[in-house]
């Protein structure tokens, strides 16, 4: 299964036709955060802007938890609507593994 943080993904992912990979979801980075410890994802799909807590720093957190081993290690995939080099390289240097510019598909999901 894989676990989405973002404020508003839920209809983006259902109006797409991945409505049936969706398991959990979070609405801010704070809440992101409790609820990886409960159950560890195979994919995190993480909004960069989202309230309380941005996806820069829950990534940030999340990267600490796994070098702590805190949590088991997966793949974060950050979701923004900015489309460039100086975007994708702060999501980078945040940890996410990979960036997608809000055309999610299913076999963009798999190709994390």
């Amino acid at each position: 299964f894989f676990f989405q943080a973002e404020d508003g993904i839920r209809d983006f992912c259902l109006s797409r036709g991945l409505g049936d990979v969706y398991k959990r979801q979070a609405y801010n980075g704070e809440e992101a955060l409790l609820k990886v410890k409960e159950e560890t994802p195979d994919l995190m799909l993480l909004d960069c802007e989202m309230p309380i807590l941005d996806g820069y720093e829950c990534a940030r957190r999340l990267v600490d938890a796994f070098d702590t081993k805190e949590i088991e290690t997966f793949p974060i995939a950050a979701m923004t609507a900015h489309e460039s080099d100086a975007e994708k390289n702060r999501c980078f240097m945040a940890g996410m593994n990979s960036v997608s510019y809000t055309h999610l598909t299913l076999p963009t999901i798999y190709s994390v």
